[in-house]
């Protein structure tokens, strides 16, 4: 089976991984990512929404199946032209992935089947002041969600400061979302579907925050981890109601008369309320998906022709867990600079301490990589437990050198027991409804 990849990041490089191993993999890259094309039996590097360029191409190759793992290449349609062009497709065609792309669409269309954060869709300053006198602390989330660094969590001390930034979206975007903060503990789920039926991942908890401590600014992902099962600070009843939201979605959105194929990813938080639904998307994250990758025992290529074939075929998943990190430079997520350090990467090592590397975003020039200005590579390991897992990726990013950082903490005994001591006092508040879902 020859199947087309549509993407050039670090999970992209782990599909890329997974596909190579029983099918003829094509690859489309905005920039070249030499992992992918180290897997492929060819790349092209092709702006993403140059849809006529791309489709030409497939079918030179004789394409079977397309996978898209870019964001940016889904909301411009390339599923939604290929199908027509005669490809099988298991990525969302541009109408379904509105509910990732557009916060203030999601929360309109599934208000009444989904537990979202209370929040208010501002079109103008007005508005903006309205809600902002309803909440003590608020999240400001673009409305459409491409642009990570326009999240803010702020109170109302710095009014002007979150006037300017609603400002400035709304002049972009034409609204800002305005959301109650909600304190609890995060974790992700992605799943994939048919349109019909979905198939849950493992859960995974991201850390998001630049420093050890969860310290810093909020950037898109600095390290991710999953247990092989539930995670430590979650239960049964919480990880059901997670799915059941994600299950709702898929079907009022066949009701509709728009069927959801390809991945689906939630995040969640844990609060005092019970499990709340605080952001969608419509490909895999970053780096959750490296987490999935490196779980998954299904032959992907067989997942995805089944999901494109309208008939899931639920992928199967190791119960090791898995740890990934990022190295970035030591100024991210300031991306103002120019860092163009070089990073000395040793394959050996890593693969010698039990672990994989996939590039991000890295500059090649003379056979030496060099660092951009922002996340550079992340390390993946399995293991037995999750300290085994965390350890050797730690171990591995001790044998890289260069201008670079990278979080310490995440999976460690201390990191996995503050989320689980935070978990149980909320669920201990009599504010905490424990949701009651059948399996």
């Amino acid at each position: 089976m020859r199947v087309l990849l549509v993407g050039h990041d670090a999970v992209a490089h782990a599909v890329a991984e997974q596909l190579a191993r029983d099918c003829e993999l094509y690859a489309i890259m905005e920039k070249p990512n030499p992992g992918i094309l180290k897997s492929t039996q060819q790349g092209y590097i092709c702006n993403f929404s140059n849809i006529e360029v791309i489709g030409a191409w497939a079918l030179m190759r004789n394409i079977d199946l397309v996978f898209i793992t870019a964001k940016e290449a889904i909301y411009a349609g390339l599923a939604d032209a290929l199908h027509d062009a005669g490809f099988k497709v298991a990525s969302p065609s541009m109408a379904a992935a509105t509910i990732g792309n557009n916060r203030a669409y999601a929360r309109r269309m599934f208000r009444n089947y989904v537990n979202f954060p209370r929040s208010v869709v501002c079109k103008n300053l007005k508005e903006v002041k309205t809600a902002l006198s309803d909440f003590n602390r608020f999240l400001l989330k673009p409305t459409i969600r491409s642009e990570w660094q326009g999240l803010r969590v702020a109170d109302l001390k710095d009014e002007k400061v979150i006037l300017k930034n609603a400002e400035d979206l709304i002049k972009r975007q034409g609204s800002v979302v305005i959301e109650e903060y909600t304190d609890g503990e995060e974790f992700t789920i992605q799943a994939i579907s048919d349109g019909k039926s979905i198939s849950m991942f493992q859960p995974i908890r991201v850390a998001k925050h630049s420093l050890d401590g969860d310290l810093g600014e909020n950037t898109e992902g600095m390290a991710s981890y999953s247990t092989g099962n539930l995670l430590s600070f979650l239960t049964e009843e919480d990880f059901v109601a997670a799915k059941s939201m994600l299950e709702k979605i898929i079907l009022v959105l066949r009701a509709k008369g728009t069927v959801y194929k390809g991945i689906i990813h939630g995040r969640f938080i844990i609060s005092s309320k019970g499990v709340k639904l605080v952001d969608l998307d419509s490909s895999f994250g970053n780096p959750e998906g490296i987490n999935c990758m490196a779980a998954l025992k299904t032959q992907f290529s067989e997942v995805l022709r089944s999901v494109a074939d309208g008939n899931l075929r639920a992928p199967s998943f190791s119960d090791r867990p898995t740890v990934v990190k990022y190295i970035v430079p030591k100024e991210y997520p300031d991306e103002s600079g120019k860092n163009k350090s070089e990073l000395v990467l040793d394959e050996k090592k890593i693969w010698d301490n039990g672990c994989r590397y996939y590039f991000e975003d890295i500059e090649f020039r003379d056979s030496k990589l060099f660092l951009t200005n922002r996340r550079a590579v992340a390390i993946s390991a399995s293991g037995e437990t999750l300290e085994e897992a965390e350890q050797r990726v730690s171990a591995a990013l001790a044998t890289l050198s260069g201008d670079i950082r990278w979080r310490a903490d995440v999976a460690t005994k201390g990191y996995t027991d503050k989320r689980v001591k935070r978990a149980s006092a909320l669920k201990g508040s009599f504010l905490y409804l424990r949701p009651v879902v059948k399996r």
